[in-house]
């Protein structure tokens, strides 16, 4: 050992110093591994999809706001309709498109012959429309959101739900299903209590119980900068390169016929078709 206090002061400095810095590449080797042990869970519990190459999802333990009656601590969405509910419901149900490459068209299972491209002029590359499907299930769940305020929503246009459009009947029984198969698919299998009650004479469910959660602020906020204007997406028409359009069924166009954007130079030919969409 040293007898030089100032040598032996800066040799402990010295291990002081070496002993943090491994310290802190061994936590970020650590929380590295975690995240790529979670992503790789992840991905055994989804079909192929690019996102999670893009962006470290993630797993947050949530505590779910379940009351019967409102709380205090209840988001905007459970509120009355209003301007800033429409608002924040837009918000989490961004449907805007992004952008995918052809190899990850392929993975998906699709044919990138058949897929809407972006072109040129958007600057991506050869990139192919997409969307995240997690907010279309919201987009659904706000479309029966919304049927639950008829006459707020729909009332200055129509006398009920009976004397809708064939489209918005069509839509919300499609958003239905859509959402029924997905919480199937999902199937949560996490568990809650029941307590007793000085209110009513049977067990009463507990349904404020912790869940492990895909990190959704991180989707969001990753879709808000990565996705595609639907003003500009709207615009795109097929490209006369592009090859004849996917055949629609006669039941399809008659659904389609009310909307604002229907091709009115569509093939009417009876025959069979794909229902897709």
């Amino acid at each position: 050992m040293t007898s030089n206090p100032l040598a032996f002061f800066c040799l402990n400095i010295g291990f002081f110093v070496f002993s943090l810095l491994t310290l802190t590449t061994s936590t970020l080797q650590y929380r590295s591994q975690i995240s790529q042990d979670t992503t790789s869970i992840l991905k055994q519990c989804s079909g192929p999809s690019p996102i999670f190459d893009r962006l470290n999802v993630g797993l947050v333990t949530k505590k779910m706001n379940a009351t019967l009656l409102p709380s205090p601590t209840d988001e905007i969405f459970r509120d009355e309709p209003g301007p800033e509910v429409d608002v924040a419901w837009r918000l989490i149900s961004d449907e805007r498109p992004i952008a995918i490459s052809r190899e990850e068209v392929i993975a998906l299972g699709k044919d990138p012959e058949k897929s809407v491209r972006y072109p040129d002029s958007y600057g991506l590359g050869e990139a192919y429309a997409a969307r995240i499907d997690v907010f279309h299930q919201l987009h659904c769940l706000d479309a029966l959101r919304r049927e639950a305020y008829f006459d707020h929503y729909y009332g200055n246009k129509y006398a009920n739900f009976n004397s809708t459009t064939k489209l918005h009947k069509t839509h919300l029984s499609h958003c239905v299903y859509y959402l029924l198969q997905n919480i199937m698919c999902q199937a949560n299998v996490d568990v809650y209590t029941h307590v007793w009650t000085d209110t009513v004479l049977n067990p009463f469910p507990d349904f404020q119980i912790n869940h492990q959660c895909k990190n959704f602020d991180a989707i969001l906020s990753w879709q808000q900068r990565n996705s595609v204007e639907l003003t500009e997406f709207y615009k795109l028409r097929r490209p006369e390169s592009f090859g004849p359009a996917l055949k629609m069924s006669k039941e399809f166009k008659d659904v389609w016929r009310e909307a604002e954007f229907y091709d009115h130079n569509a093939d009417h030919s009876k025959g069979h078709g794909h229902h897709i969409g």
